[in-house]
């Protein structure tokens, strides 16, 4: 007399599990990721929806597989889950070459397809990396200050190098800007703090008209300046104007 019940009862108390299941087989089935990726990418729904519980767009402004770099504000080391979950497909980050060989993050940052870049001048491999992916249609990401930015003002120093990478990858720069990413001072912290993210993206920045201005250097600063000035008037700081780091600048171990 009871069986039915019972089974009803177990039925009911698995049924959010197999949910899941059934969700995971499907997003493997249908996305484009390998299955590792495909699981990772549940993980990062559960965090930026649940704990964070981000507001991104549905898509991005740009197509499906035409390739582009995003440029970012960065203030949380966990500000690429949320371009990633807005993004639907891979997006491959410029990483500090520590991080990338490093035993504990090296093989989250492997499997997600991030481009080590070292500290000391300027990377050759890592930037002919970043424009193959580019150019092929991929998206790349980028963090223009160089690091995690805890010193209260809008953003840091920022340098051309994103520029550079586009204009020789023929590929539009994806102004976004990310609103209330947690972080408390280390690289874990965001996944025991609960916030309200929101990630704004503007409109794609054609790099062709940039071309034409008098020498290399100068068109990398000026199409530069003019995607920092979108993440600002995203941000509503419709009056901020960029600062360049010097040809020296190194960024920080954080």
């Amino acid at each position: 007399m009871n069986m039915p019940v019972e089974l009803l009862a177990v039925v009911f108390y698995a049924s959010p599990t197999l949910a899941i299941l059934v969700w995971i087989l499907v997003a493997i089935k249908t996305q484009p990721y390998s299955t590792v990726e495909s699981l990772l990418l549940f993980v990062n729904v559960l965090f930026t929806k649940m704990l964070w519980r981000a507001n991104v767009p549905k898509s991005l402004p740009i197509g499906s597989s035409q390739g582009a770099l995003i440029i970012a504000n960065h203030t949380s080391s966990v500000d690429p889950f949320f371009i990633q979950l807005a993004a639907g497909r891979k997006t491959h980050w410029l990483v500090t070459r520590e991080s990338y060989e490093s035993p504990v993050s090296g093989w989250f940052m492997k499997i997600c397809g991030s481009i080590p870049v070292s500290r000391k001048g300027v990377d050759t491999a890592a930037t002919k990396q970043a424009i193959r992916l580019a150019g092929s249609g991929n998206l790349v990401g980028i963090f223009p200050e160089g690091r995690i930015n805890e010193s209260g003002e809008f953003m840091l120093k920022i340098r051309p190098g994103a520029a550079m990478i586009a204009l020789k990858a023929e590929v539009p720069l994806l102004p976004c800007y990310i609103e209330g990413a947690p972080y408390r001072g280390t690289l874990l912290s965001p996944f025991v703090t609960p916030a309200r993210v929101n990630v704004y993206f503007g409109q794609p920045i054609e790099v062709a008209a940039f071309r034409d201005l008098d020498g290399e250097q100068v068109a990398q600063k000026e199409l530069m300046r003019l995607v920092i000035r979108e993440v600002a008037r995203l941000a509503g700081r419709g009056d901020y104007e960029p600062v360049f780091a010097g040809r020296k600048w190194i960024p920080e171990d954080k």
